[in-house]
């Protein structure tokens, strides 16, 4: 289904997925697709057990969330860094 899709979409924007594709690294996400996510059950629910950020840093950010005009702006890039 998703390459008749792929192939519509190219038809109609033919300058779309101009990305080279080779044959042996299709075949190689094919396989790795199979064994480990096609038969893979999902989760139920999801828990985080535990996180990485400085949430007392965090805090300090809060004004700057704050004047953030909506949330398609986006987050400074040192925020990564927290």
């Amino acid at each position: 289904m998703g390459i008749a899709v792929e192939k519509a979409v190219l038809e109609k924007y033919p300058n779309s997925f101009s990305t080279k594709r080779y044959e042996e690294t299709e075949q190689f996400t094919s396989l790795s697709s199979q064994r480990y996510y096609f038969f893979k059950q999902l989760a139920e629910t999801f828990q985080v057990i535990h996180d990485t950020i400085d949430t007392q840093e965090l805090q300090h950010m809060k004004s700057l969330f704050d004047a953030r005009p909506n949330n398609k702006t986006e987050l400074p890039t040192y925020l990564d860094l927290l």
